[in-house]
């Protein structure tokens, strides 16, 4: 099966540590995300993806060494167009009637047979903040009880044609999706950490 990695964001939020490369190609630990998610992807029996990326940091991602074993494809996006223009973009180029798509923020050791059927990954997020419990006790950046999105999806490729040329995924399809019953939700609850800000990045690298 393939997978699609959506790395064609502008990283506006981790500035300026992604102006001259992709979030996807920033260091993290002894590695980076890409080669994080390539190596988790490969341990899944996923040996071909589809990374978009904005046309101008091109040169760069095509240019990277990347691990043995897994074919990486390029989408360039010439402007930004958003997560969901992104995959509408590289759906076209996926075999089959099903595919994986990750953000390329994520790092994780989440199976992905658990999504058994079209659906999206639900986990426990970190709080960015120190907590206080209603017993006053205090913890810092604890994982938080609740559930949101994990930034990892299993959608039909049928979904092509319902998708908007420009957009976000999180506003227009998975709602709609969801609502019309065409995908489910499977909760995990092991590691998992998305990585959105500069802090997040020397959090895990310091080891979380």
């Amino acid at each position: 099966m393939q997978a699609i990695i959506l790395a064609g964001g502008l990283a506006e939020r981790i500035y300026p540590l992604a102006t001259d490369r992709p979030k996807w190609l920033l260091p993290i630990g002894n590695s980076t995300i890409a080669n994080y998610q390539l190596e988790w992807l490969k341990k899944n029996e996923i040996l071909e993806v589809f990374v978009t990326v904005n046309q101008r940091l091109a040169p760069i991602v095509e240019n990277y060494s990347y691990p043995d074993g897994i074919k990486v494809n390029f989408i360039h996006e010439e402007e930004p167009i958003g997560d969901e223009g992104g995959l509408k973009r590289a759906l076209d180029y996926i075999e089959g009637d099903e595919t994986y798509v990750v953000n390329c923020d994520i790092i994780t050791d989440l199976p992905l047979q658990m999504l058994s059927a079209p659906g999206i990954a639900l986990v426990h997020p970190r709080s960015p903040w120190g907590v206080f419990g209603e017993d006053s006790e205090f913890q810092e950046k604890p994982i938080l009880p609740i559930w949101v999105s994990g930034g990892i999806y299993k959608f039909p490729t049928s979904i092509k044609d319902e998708l908007v040329d420009e957009g976000t995924l999180a506003y227009n399809i998975v709602p709609r999706l969801i609502r019309d019953g065409k995908i489910g939700y499977f909760r995990y609850d092991g590691m998992w950490q998305a990585i959105e800000t500069s802090k997040d990045l020397r959090n895990f690298k310091e080891g979380g």
